[in-house]
């Protein structure tokens, strides 16, 4: 028979508006053995939280009144804020709607259960992460749980990344220092997969901005602008991944980017010049990134 999963050591965000239902929650995992909690009763709360402290296990609701909260998630995933990116999540849906189900899953949780949610249900899923998680896809737009069927084409367009599980880790017995070590290696394979990624978003970009052009030679769209500007999207993220990197050659590609971005330029011109930048930046990518 295994051990008891020792859940004393798991630092847990409870980011749930209504009260009851996270005084509820609070009981549940209490009685599990979970010890050491946080609370966030508004967004601002949860913001503060997670840009301050590194946690195990967030469980969150989809929406705090009228405002949405799981695009921090999604950041969170992205690697923006304190806590790294791999802490289980459970986020508790307002809606059961497919499309709203849909738009929260985009988001990466490792689970979701519509309100009103049943407690053993709950604590099957919390327990289970204690054995297991899926791996992490990692693409320009998402990073989160790999639910994709198997044999499907599109396995092969995405990389996998194999994450922590904090939630086995430390109740198993192992350290935090040594689950840190851990998740500090996950964080690096990850930037290098997401930096990678640039490379094939650049070529979207590319691709993207001359099929427009062609479709509408004699101006320049509301499309075409938006695409122009999704390489500030590329190099933002490309210095969130280098930003602790000693040596790197692409700030200066990058900031060639933003001041193409906010100059003077015709729109074709922009185009041009971005187009020429982007190709630099594949070739440093190519180079620099095992």
């Amino acid at each position: 028979m295994p051990a008891k999963s020792d859940f004393s050591g798991v630092k847990t965000l409870l980011a749930i508006d209504n009260p009851i239902i996270r005084k509820g929650v609070w009981n549940l995992l209490q009685q599990d053995g979970f010890r050491e909690f946080t609370m966030a009763a508004t967004h601002i709360q949860l913001h503060e939280a997670i840009s301050k402290e590194e946690f195990d296990l967030i469980v969150m609701v989809s929406d705090m009144g009228t405002m949405p909260i799981s695009r921090s998630l999604l950041e969170l995933r992205m690697g923006r804020f304190v806590s790294h990116p791999f802490p289980i999540v459970i986020v508790f849906a307002i809606s059961g709607e497919h499309q709203d189900l849909l738009k929260q899953i985009n988001y990466g949780p490792d689970s979701m259960l519509v309100i009103p949610v049943v407690p053993t249900d709950f604590l099957t899923r919390v327990r289970s992460f204690a054995q297991t998680r899926k791996p992490f896809v990692v693409t320009f737009a998402y990073i989160g749980p790999d639910r994709r069927k198997q044999g499907r084409d599109a396995a092969a367009s995405a990389p996998a990344l194999e994450t922590p599980n904090p939630l086995k880790s430390l109740s198993s017995g192992q350290s935090r220092e040594s689950l840190r070590r851990d998740v500090m290696a996950a964080v690096a394979a990850l930037n290098r997969l997401k930096i990678k990624g640039n490379v094939e978003q650049i070529r979207w970009l590319g691709d993207s901005i001359r099929k427009a052009r062609s479709a509408d030679a004699e101006s320049v769209g509301a499309e075409i602008l938006t695409l122009i500007n999704g390489y500030g999207a590329v190099a933002d993220d490309i210095r969130l991944r280098t930003k602790d990197w000693t040596t790197s050659k692409f700030e200066p590609l990058l900031g060639a980017i933003t001041e193409t971005l906010e100059s003077t330029l015709s729109p074709s011109a922009k185009i041009d010049k971005l187009s020429d930048i982007g190709d630099q930046v594949i070739r440093e990518i190519e180079r620099s990134v095992p």
